[in-house]
Order: C-alpha cells, then sequence, then structure tokens
C-alpha cells in the first residue's frame, strides 16, 4: 500500500478501497473519482507499482475476496484504523518524524513534476477539481532544483 500511495498518489481511501475492475491497460482508474473531491482520478501505472500489483493479483487469484479488491490481508478488506496504525507503528519503528501517510501525494507530484510530467497529467493523477491545486503539492528539494536547471 505504501507503494500505491508513493508512487499513485492515492490516499487511504482510495487504497482501501481499490477493486481490479479500475486496474486495466496500464492506468489504475477510481470508480466514482476521489471520495473527498468526487474529481475524476487516473493514474498510470509506474514500474514499481506494476510489480506489486502483479504480485497482488496472483494473491487474488489464489485467494479471491468477493469485492474484488486490490489490496486486501488474507482475502478480507483492510480496515482504515489498521492501515493507520501499521503506518504510525512502521514510521516510529524507522524513527521518522512528521511525516503523515497524505504526505505519499506531496512526495508523488513533487517526483512528477521533477520528472516533466505535464500539469494537467499530475492533475488528473492527485484528483482535485479545482486547476492549479496540484502545483500546491510540489516541493522541490535543492538537488532537484539543481538538476533540472543544469539540463
Amino acid at each position: 500500500m505504501l507503494i500505491g500511495a508513493n508512487e499513485a498518489a492515492f490516499d487511504r481511501g482510495v487504497l482501501l478501497g481499490l477493486t481490479w475492475d479500475g486496474v486495466q491497460d496500464g492506468l489504475i482508474v477510481v470508480k466514482g473519482g476521489r471520495a473527498k473531491t468526487g474529481a475524476r482520478q487516473r493514474v498510470g501505472i509506474a514500474p514499481a507499482l506494476r510489480v506489486v500489483l502483479d504480485e497482488l493479483r496472483a494473491e487474488y487469484r489464489r485467494t479471491p475476496n468477493t469485492k474484488p479488491r486490490v489490496f486486501t490481508k488474507a482475502g478480507k478488506p483492510i480496515p482504515h484504523g489498521t492501515l493507520r496504525h501499521a503506518f504510525e507503528d512502521a514510521a516510529r519503528a524507522a524513527k521518522v518524524e512528521d511525516f503523515q501517510f497524505r504526505d505519499f501525494r506531496h512526495c508523488a507530484r513533487t517526483r512528477w513534476a521533477a520528472a516533466g510530467l505535464p500539469f494537467e497529467v499530475a492533475e488528473t493523477g492527485i484528483g482535485h477539481k479545482l486547476r492549479g491545486i496540484a502545483g500546491r503539492y510540489i516541493d522541490f528539494s535543492d538537488d532537484q532544483i539543481r538538476r533540472c536547471l543544469s539540463k
């Protein structure tokens, strides 16, 4: 789920509710749009996420679940609280401070901008209704700025 959050800028709700019919042809389409905004949300599948999805699809074939959820535990849906606690425990164990699950959205959006992804494509991936809001997620590091301007 962390790779899904990091690569696709999905929030917890999208990840927990994602079903296999939304994953197809190199694209993830969030059914009904992003819950918070209702905006249509579509994201391309990055190579790191593709590896995870392939593993999860194989697991789904072995242990199908009734709602064809992508992310499950032993074929059962994962409750919001379980994911929240697992993330907080992992961050604490890794001694990562001042980082929340939603910060993966900012990391992904910044990486997309640094890679030159068109702004409109990034906005669709983030799932905002208002144009330009996705730009607030961009927070380049000093090294990213140096690399971009040195090209």
